[in-house]
């Protein structure tokens, strides 16, 4: 039987049947060559564990059976390089250790099967060690064995390593194949190098060699990332002329390459291009396309993508739901934001400590009193995940020339003493900021200056502040996160100043320093216990706190794992709020463009008795329990009345204001509420406490009512600006006097 013929009966057997027993009596016509071939093509049709089955049968025979030398180092070298997909690393260890026991050397075929296996385990540095045994056992690698090497080192971040393989291959007397430059290219690209990536691509088309289909693709890869966007098109294009493949990973790099160019309608018209060829577009696909939509402002479209992608059955990842987030930020949806984030808890999707800044900076910086304290909770919850972990280390002096010292030098080697606070964002930054004093000064005032706590600051000059970089920060000494550190800090009249911005090596920005003498009197004081408090997001009722995750959805398990937050019910509340207040402020804004006062019409003797009129108006608003907006409301509406010209009378004054008055208490309540309207105070009741008989009050607001023509709205300055504290979310009564 043929090795086709084999593998068709492998593939026909029942689930129970044994393989061995249909195989092995044409296996005697095979040599270990054919063999190790019919493996391959066994585990090629998805059937690896009949492949095994046989081999681990024929490693099972006696020394003197006829069918004993089937495993040799062709049959051993199929079977180690099979274990990679399954991702075996240690069943193929295994198998390099059962050759050598049945006296069998590895040969280079052997080497390289096992460090492509180090590779899909991703153990790229025993793959390295792999190479390096290769080595001393003086066995010449192959142009395959180099393919694999530049692999390793493009995967290990040694990009330079990876070119120069191309050098040592022909100082070995062999030549790379186009892969060999493919694989350059792309090791190029993993490590962040488009511009070394592009200088390979010269060196192969030097070798005289033509570019295939996964060299354009790394090709425009490269350009993308170089921000050349047009000559990614160009060969895009090139690929088009000359028949070329074009696969899913050439398209998400095109797409991703628009990204970075700020083209999101190309990058949609690129997406539908390639689902009309009948390319199926995969993770990486969608979140180049959703970043794409978030740089340009699309929120809308993202979250279009982000739909399809879950309807399609791909599965969103943690990029996803950061380039979501991300989008929804930079619209000023932060309630979206917030419900982008719980979906992926409920997908069990573990945020990073990108998802975190974006999602915590957004709330902070709405100013929504119980959306700042769902950004503390949020950073709390994060700070307990290991997301943004203080740590406190010595710096050298000459950190003020622009470099520090790490911290393995030792506590006691330097004069300075630099805490370091991971925070990218304004917001996370501030809240930072806050943990950390409190921490302070909690640790300052428990030990009464005996404990490791301030034994800590003994001989110190200063210390300094620090924040963590982020690759979203480009130029850290000037980033909206130092600027907001430095604006608290200066708030807190703290002794603190601005540093030097100097970059650590461990990648810290140098924010602020301060004498250690005159920190330490700056954290042991009453005011800045008093500032931290005013800093602190209000806690918030019981209906708005977390409730713990579940076994299945919490990021650290257990009882004392993180908690996820529910904001639907939130959401929902807010969202209402948000619509109410919305209409209200069309409302003021509609007025105020409407109605705007003229002092220059108003009577003089108006203006004289303006103050005896708005006393007069807080007296009766107290006789009769009135909202002290309804004075203001009341005195905006007669000064409307007075700017359109009309005379003041000064005998009807008392009955002038409290006519304004009722107007605008009856503005106040709606005309369904009867009992609101029965608590305000009547005609008769008005005009008694003005000094004027029943039904005055009434002809007075006829007369208003005239006078403004029918149009008696009012809303004053301080009706808006409760309306703002109502939206902000706090609880706090806004006082005139």
């Amino acid at each position: 039987m043929s090795v086709e013929e084999l593998v068709k009966l492998c593939i026909s057997l029942p689930g129970g049947a044994s393989a061995v027993a249909a195989v092995a009596p044409a296996l005697s016509y095979l040599d270990s060559r054919a063999t190790a071939a019919f493996m391959k093509e066994l585990a090629k049709t998805q059937h690896l564990s009949r492949a095994m089955e046989i081999f681990d049968w024929l490693k099972s025979l006696p020394a003197d059976h006829e069918l004993y030398g089937l495993c040799d180092v062709y049959t051993f070298t199929t079977a180690i390089s099979m274990m990679g997909p399954s991702q075996q690393l240690r069943r193929a260890l295994e198998l390099v250790g059962e050759m050598r026991a049945r006296g069998l050397s590895c040969n280079v075929h052997t080497y390289s099967a096992l460090m492509n296996v180090c590779i899909k385990c991703d153990a790229c540095d025993l793959a390295l060690d792999v190479f390096k045994q290769m080595h001393e056992d003086r066995i010449r690698p192959n142009v395959v064995t180099y393919n694999t090497l530049v692999d390793v080192y493009g995967k290990t971040g040694q990009w330079e390593k990876a070119v120069r393989v191309l050098d040592d291959m022909r100082d070995e007397d062999i030549e790379p194949e186009v892969r060999t430059f493919n694989t350059a290219i792309i090791a190029c690209n993993m490590c962040g190098q488009p511009q070394e990536a592009l200088k390979v691509y010269q060196k192969l088309l030097e070798s005289g060699l033509q570019p295939i289909s996964t060299t354009y693709t790394a090709l425009i890869s490269a350009y993308g990332k170089a921000g050349q966007l047009d000559k990614a098109l160009d060969t895009f294009q090139t690929m088009l002329q000359r028949g070329c493949e074009r696969s899913v990973i050439t398209y998400s790099a095109l797409i991703s390459a628009c990204e970075k160019a700020g083209r999101w309608e190309l990058a949609l018209q690129l997406f539908e291009q390639m689902q009309r060829e009948g390319c199926a577009p995969n993770t990486v696909t969608y979140n180049s396309l959703i970043t794409a939509c978030q740089q340009g402002g699309q929120p809308e479209k993202a979250c279009e993508v982000f739909e399809q992608m879950k309807y399609r059955g791909c599965r969103p990842d943690v990029v996803t739901y950061t380039a979501l987030i991300n989008a929804y930020n930079r619209a000023g949806q932060w309630h979206k934001s917030l419900q982008a984030f719980e979906q992926m808890q409920t997908q069990n999707c573990k945020p990073d400590s990108f998802v975190y800044q974006a999602v915590i900076d957004s709330l902070w910086q709405t100013g929504v009193a119980w959306a700042q304290a769902r950004a503390w909770q949020l950073y709390t919850a994060a700070a307990r995940n290991w997301q943004y972990r203080f740590t406190v280390q010595a710096a050298s002096n000459s950190s003020s020339g622009g470099g520090l010292g790490g911290g393995s030098g030792g506590l006691g080697l330097s004069r300075d003493l630099e805490y370091v606070v991971p925070a990218f964002t304004p917001g996370v930054a501030v809240l930072a900021l806050r943990k950390w004093l409190s921490e302070l000064v909690a640790q300052l005032s428990s030990d009464g200056g005996s404990s490791s706590s301030s034994m800590m600051f003994m001989g110190r000059d200063r210390i300094l502040l620090s924040l963590g970089r982020s690759r979203h920060i480009k130029e850290p000494g000037s980033s909206s996160a130092c600027q907001a550190v430095m604006a608290v800090l200066a708030g807190f009249r703290s002794p603190f100043r601005p540093g030097s911005g100097a970059v650590t090596p461990g990648g810290y920005v140098v924010v602020a320093e301060a004498p250690c003498h005159a920190a330490l009197d700056w954290l042991r004081s009453c005011e800045l216990q008093g500032y931290l408090a005013l800093l602190m997001p209000p806690s918030l009722p019981a209906s708005r706190q977390p409730s713990p995750l579940s076994s299945s959805s919490s990021s650290g398990g257990g009882a004392g794992g993180p908690k996820r937050l529910s904001f639907a019910a939130d959401l929902a509340e807010d969202a209402q709020l948000e619509l109410s207040c919305a209409r209200a402020y069309q409302t003021v804004a509609e007025f105020e463009l409407g109605q705007l006062l003229q002092p220059a019409n108003m009577s003089c003797e108006y203006l004289a008795e303006r103050d005896a009129c708005i006393a007069a108006a807080f007296g009766y608003a107290e006789q009769f329990e009135l909202a002290e907006e309804v004075v203001f409301d009341a005195v905006l509406l007669m000064d409307r009345v007075m700017s359109t010209g009309a005379q003041h009378d000064s005998s009807l004054g008392r009955l002038f204001v409290a006519a304004a008055l009722r107007i605008a208490a009856l503005q106040t309540v709606s005309a369904a509420d009867e009992g609101a309207l029965q608590g305000l105070p009547g005609d008769a009741a008005l005009a008694a406490a003005a000094g004027f008989p029943p039904g005055s009050v009434s002809k007075m607001e006829a007369n208003i009512d005239a006078a403004l023509g029918g149009d008696t709205k009012s809303i004053s300055m301080l009706r808006s600006l409760k309306l703002f504290f109502e939206r902000m979310g706090a609880d706090q009564q806004v006082r005139s006097r």
